[in-house]
C-alpha cells in the first residue's frame, strides 16, 4: 500500500508560506519559477513526507556499505534552501572530478545517520548532530557493489564550511529549484540495461548516478510527496567495472546541454 504523504508546499517567487498546490496535481511544472525558502515550513514537510515513505529494504550485507549526506542549507542569497554538493579533489583514486554528496564508507559499529554526520564534518566541515538529520531514504546498489544509504540532513548554518583538500575540491550551494525543475531530470534508454541512465541538469553542469539518483529521489520524496524507487535509476556506463573506456569525451560532454 502506497504511503499518505504530506501535500506539497512551495513558494512562487515573491509570496510567502504557506502556498499548497493541490488543487494542481503537477507541481513540478512550477519548479523553475518558484522559490524554497530555507525556513521551518519547508523542514516540518520534509520531516513529515520522509517517516511517512515506505523504505525499499535491501539485503546488502554483502556489498560494501557506504552512507551519504543530502545536506539543506541556507543557499548563498540567505534564503532559498539549497543542497550541498561537492567537487571531488583531482587526486582522489575513485572518480575524481565528479560531483559528489558528503559521504564515504561506513566504519565498523556505525550506522549510517552516525557515518553521514561524521563524514560531512570531514569533508565540508559542517558538524551537525543527530537531532538534525531529518530520515533516510533508499539504499543505492552501484555497479561496484557498494550499498549507499543516503541521510537527510537539515543544517542551521554553512558559513563555517571548509573544504577538506585531501578529498573536495570545492563545496557548491545547489537551490532545491535547480533540481525541482521540470528540465532538470534526463532519463536515457542503454541497450545494456533495462533501467534507464539518469543524469541531473543545473546550471551549467550535470550531475550522474548514483549522486543524481539520490538527489531525485530526496527532490520527489521530500518535496512533491511521490513514492519513486531509486532503484529504478542506472548509472552510466563509464562507472561500470571494467567500462572505463567508455568515458565520453570532451565533445560528448559539451554536447550534453540541458533540456529544452
Amino acid at each position: 500500500m502506497s504511503p499518505t504523504l504530506a501535500t506539497p508546499i512551495i513558494t512562487p517567487i515573491g509570496a510567502s508560506y504557506p502556498i499548497t498546490t493541490s488543487d494542481n496535481p503537477d507541481t513540478q511544472t512550477m519548479a523553475k519559477n518558484t522559490h524554497y525558502l530555507f525556513e521551518d515550513g519547508l523542514r516540518q514537510l520534509f520531516l513529515s513526507n520522509i517517516e511517512s515513505f515506505e523504505l525499499r529494504q535491501i539485503d546488502g550485507e554483502a556489498a560494501k556499505h557506504a552512507a551519504v549526506a543530502v545536506t539543506i542549507v541556507s543557499g548563498e542569497n540567505g534564503r532559498d534552501a539549497a543542497l550541498v554538493l561537492t567537487r571531488r579533489a583531482s587526486k582522489m583514486r575513485a572518480h575524481p572530478g565528479q560531483w559528489a554528496l558528503p559521504g564515504g564508507r561506513i566504519d565498523p559499529g556505525e550506522l549510517p545517520t552516525e557515518a553521514a554526520l561524521r563524514e560531512l564534518g570531514e569533508e565540508v566541515g559542517l558538524f551537525c548532530n543527530k537531532d538534525q538529520v531529518l530520515g533516510v531514504l533508499d539504499d543505492y546498489v552501484t555497479r561496484n557493489g557498494y550499498r549507499i544509504t543516503p541521510v537527510v540532513i537539515w543544517a542551521d548554518s554553512s558559513e563555517t564550511m571548509q573544504a577538506n583538500p585531501a578529498e573536495v575540491a570545492s563545496i557548491h550551494l545547489v537551490p532545491l529549484s535547480e533540481f525541482a525543475a521540470d528540465n532538470s531530470v534526463e532519463l536515457i534508454a542503454i541497450e545494456q540495461s533495462e533501467r534507464p541512465v539518469i543524469r541531473l541538469h543545473f546550471w551549467d553542469e550535470m550531475v550522474h548516478a548514483p549522486t543524481a539518483a539520490l538527489i531525485h529521489q530526496f527532490i520527489e520524496v521530500a518535496l512533491f510527496s511521490r513514492n519513486t524507487a531509486v532503484n529504478s535509476m542506472e548509472q552510466p556506463l563509464w562507472l561500470w567495472p571494467g567500462q572505463e573506456h567508455q568515458l565520453p569525451t570532451k565533445d560528448e560532454i559539451a554536447s550534453w546541454k540541458k533540456p529544452a
